[in-house]
């Protein structure tokens, strides 16, 4: 920008001496042709005729020669001022310029610490979120990971119920067969007792007494059996109903993970 002004100055300066100057040089261009004659001219006229000029003739010549060289340097002065008020407009300009790229220069630096401190601001949002989210997903592990604790001890627990519940049918079959065997022998018996003597008649007691023994053994184990399936159907629908609010808790997490993970998150405008 300071070559382009300098040019400028200079341009301006050119036509201000052409105008200021302009008149005069054509003036003194050529011989005079009418008005009155200079004291220069004067001179050398007189000098011609040989006459000596007279001393009021002589301070009139002084006095028009210091007034030319006043004009002159007037004319001089007025140049320089027109010069230094053109330089000044310029400098003015320039300055004024200068500024403005000053002040476009400080709004643009504004808005770029504007604009990164909004962006510090939305990063530090988002190292917040997914620190948010990390514990989260940790918290959740670790409710997962207990669940499958819980349920791995509920399936222990479900599979020596079992056992216990295949050992009590495989007790109550063997006292069905010896219930069997033991009615099959009194109906022996029985037919036996008509065609015997009294001997019969205590082993048939001795049957009875055996056979109602049995039957005792027998209720209490088919009690024994019931209560083992009533409370095998009681630990199993536990079981399950604790199973299935597992599930339901495991799924619902599950969704609020991934609801949080599909959230959206804020751009800069």
């Amino acid at each position: 920008m300071a070559p382009s002004c300098g040019c400028a100055l200079q341009k301006a300066m050119e036509e201000e001496e052409e105008e200021v100057d302009g008149p005069h040089s054509h003036r003194n261009e050529g011989p005079e042709t009418s008005g009155p004659p200079t004291p220069a001219a004067k001179a050398g006229q007189e000098q011609v005729s040989g006459a000596s000029p007279s001393p009021d003739r002589q301070r009139q010549q002084e006095e028009e020669l210091l007034a030319q060289q006043q004009q002159q340097q007037l004319q001089l002065q007025r140049q320089e001022v027109s010069r230094l008020s053109l330089e000044n407009k310029l400098l003015k300009r320039e300055v004024t310029s200068l500024n403005d790229e000053l002040n476009e220069l400080t709004q643009r630096s504004r808005e770029d610490r504007n604009s990164l401190a909004h962006f510090e601001t939305e990063a530090h949002s988002l190292r917040e979120e997914v620190s948010s989210l990390d514990h989260m997903i940790r918290q959740l592990r670790s409710s997962e990971e207990d669940l499958q604790a819980s349920r791995d001890a509920k399936d222990s627990q479900l599979q020596i119920l079992k056992n216990k519940f295949e050992e009590s049918n495989t007790l109550n079959e063997e006292l069905r067969n010896q219930l069997c065997s033991t009615l099959q022998e009194r109906d022996s018996l029985v037919q036996g007792v008509s065609l015997s003597s009294d001997a019969h008649t205590q082993a048939l007691l001795s049957v009875k007494t055996e056979l109602e023994q049995t039957q005792s053994v027998l209720q209490t184990e088919q009690e024994k059996s019931q209560n083992l399936r009533s409370e095998f159907a009681e630990v199993e629908s536990r079981f399950n109903l604790e199973k299935q609010q597992l599930l339901d808790s495991i799924s619902l997490q599950q969704r609020q993970l991934a609801q949080q993970q599909g959230t959206p998150s804020i751009h800069p405008s």
